[in-house]
């Protein structure tokens, strides 16, 4: 319970440190939907769901992005990936270059090696590449993550390290490319993800997406695996 209120309270810090932004509609808002599920069935049923919400604002020097994403997978009915994700981040800018930012990063992972894993950090940022199709961003900070193992509930509080890298890039008028990748790393346990994607637009506001997703643990409990990995093909809404 302590922690929950700990999480909401800091949510609610990083919310409230830019009320104007949230106030005003100056530069509006922009973001996204993405659903995807695949099945497959023969000698085996799969089944894999994914679906995110990405949403930004932005006013000024200011700019918010809140995001919650849920996966789901089952083989022959039987439930083996369920975990739901939540993650909001504002920046400052300081010049065209440079910013800094607070985040704030929750996975709840039901068969993952760590039932939960809570993440606040701040830093800086670097616009490496800021052009009209093409954009590079890196970003290294420090904070605090807060973990429970799955299956033995031991709960580890620790400092660590968050880096992380954004590129996008519009290779032709209707398909875009893009690579996140995330790493985390304390005394205990380094935590990597990446994800690799390509969109294909359909039109103005849909387009057909491909991601390959990789979430890894150095140290996890025994008898959990350190990698997940999660191939979608989905359906996604820009507005």
């Amino acid at each position: 319970m302590k922690t929950a209120i700990a999480t909401a309270l800091t949510a609610g810090f990083l919310l409230a440190s830019t009320p104007v932004v949230l106030a005003e509609d100056d530069n509006g808002w922009s973001g996204g939907a993405e659903l995807g599920f695949n099945r497959s069935t023969g000698n085996s049923e799969t089944d894999n769901l994914l679906a995110r919400v990405v949403v930004n604002k932005k006013f000024l020097k200011w700019s918010n992005e809140f995001k919650i994403e849920a996966i789901r997978s089952s083989e022959d009915s039987v439930r083996t990936k369920e975990s739901i994700l939540f993650e909001v981040q504002t920046n400052r800018e300081f010049g065209d270059a440079y910013y800094a930012f607070g985040n704030l990063r929750h996975n709840d992972d039901k068969f993952g090696g760590f039932r939960t894993q809570t993440t606040l950090s701040a830093g800086l940022g670097w616009n490496v590449i800021k052009e009209e199709g093409h954009n590079l961003n890196l970003e290294a900070g420090v904070g605090y993550r807060r973990s429970e193992e799955q299956g033995t509930g031991i709960k580890t509080t620790e400092p660590t390290f968050v880096g992380s890298a954004k590129w996008g890039y519009q290779a032709t008028e209707t398909t875009e490319l893009s690579n996140n990748f995330r790493v985390e790393t304390a005394s205990d346990n380094t935590f990597l993800e990446n994800e690799i994607a390509a969109r294909v637009a359909i039109n103005s506001t849909l387009g057909l997406k491909v991601s390959y997703l990789v979430r890894n643990n150095s140290d996890v409990p025994v008898g959990t695996e350190k990698t997940d990995t999660l191939t979608s093909i989905s359906l996604d809404y820009k507005f």
